[in-house]
């Protein structure tokens, strides 16, 4: 027996209540059978209900779904997305009724998951990025998918190499090459980002000669062996290696890069404050960096307030250029911090 089935509605109700994590909350928090006893749980500052429903249609549950509906649940979409991935017909159709409206999106998830007339229900309802549905079901490992996606008329089998490669699956990848597909860099990338090295093997064998690129992203997966791989094939520009490390947060490769090398630290800082990583900024200032605008450029754009403020406080101030990055990319919250600070154009 479960243990929580053996635990008494109340018991329940307070686990659930002081818990914040969302797969706790899922194995407690719908144990209860009485309604009166839900009700008690402080929903709106435990957890956010659009996560709750996400989760509830990746496990096919149509009455959580309701559920956090009632209690404000309101991005359709990501609800639409997911159940179409792990193949949920009644909750796409759900989710559609509701006000979903991202069909496109539903078509990507579903190839990703694999499952044919979900992306037919999509193509029926409108969706046409077949293009996105091709690299989806590539990813997945799913021939029938790509071959569906051909017969619809899609043509980019170098997206399909490239979402192959970054699913490991070598089949797919030989029949996007027989298909037309030459852009065996972007396998090389795909591939190095994910770890797999007979796929990097294979793009190498095949005409690929971005190495560089390579070990940026093996260093961006994490990947050392793959990194210590294109050093072998003649890298010797560990710049790369040191910003996408910087850029995956993973500072033992920093580390390395940095031994073998590498000496620009305002890139591996610009890197780590785009993608969010406050330990590596740290680490960067540590080494010499000292672009301290750029990495504002780079967290504005990002939307990373916290880094926003740290860059502050090492001295950037040129807050309009962090205006100008936080408005392209729709960081409101950003652009209101540059204008607090100063900015004006």
């Amino acid at each position: 027996m479960n243990y929580f089935d053996q635990l008494d509605d109340w018991t329940i109700m307070n686990i659930a209540r002081n818990d914040d994590e969302i797969s706790r909350y899922l194995m407690v928090g719908f144990r209860a059978s009485c309604k009166r006893m839900r009700g008690l749980i402080d929903v709106p500052r435990k957890i956010r209900a659009n996560k709750l429903m996400k989760k509830a249609a990746r496990i096919g549950r149509r009455e959580i779904c309701e559920l956090v509906r009632e209690w404000g649940a309101d991005n359709f979409n990501h609800m639409l997305c997911v159940a179409a991935e792990n193949g949920y017909r009644e909750l796409c159709e759900l989710a559609r009724e509701w006000g979903a409206d991202n069909v496109n999106w539903m078509l990507v998830g579903a190839a990703y998951g694999g499952h044919r007339g979900i992306c037919e229900l999509a193509r029926e309802w409108g969706a046409d990025n077949f293009n996105g549905m091709l690299y989806s079901a590539a990813q997945g490992g799913w021939r029938g998918i790509c071959e569906l996606a051909r017969e619809w008329g899609v043509n980019d089998f170098d997206r399909m190499l490239s979402g192959a490669a970054r699913g490991g699956h070598r089949e797919i990848c030989e029949l996007a090459r027989e298909w037309g597909a030459n852009g065996f860099n972007y396998m090389l990338r795909s591939a190095a980002l994910s770890g797999h090295r007979e796929l990097c093997e294979l793009a190498r064998e095949w005409g690929s000669i971005d190495f560089n690129c390579m070990i940026y992203y093996a260093a961006k997966g994490g990947h050392r062996e793959l990194c210590e791989l294109a050093r072998e094939w003649g890298v010797d520009n560990f710049n790369y290696m040191l910003s996408g490390a910087a850029g995956g947060g993973h500072r033992e490769l920093c580390e390395l890069a940095r031994e073998w090398g590498a000496n620009d630290f305002n890139w591996m800082l610009s890197g780590s404050a785009r993608c969010g990583y406050r330990d590596m900024c740290e680490l960067a200032r540590e080494w010499g960096a000292d672009n301290f605008n750029g990495m504002l450029y780079s967290a504005s754009q990002c939307g990373h307030r916290e880094l926003c403020v740290l860059a502050h406080d090492w001295g950037a101030s040129n807050f309009n250029g962090m205006l100008y990055c936080a408005a392209i990319f729709g960081h409101r919250e950003i652009c209101e911090l540059a204008r607090e600070w100063g900015a004006h154009e």
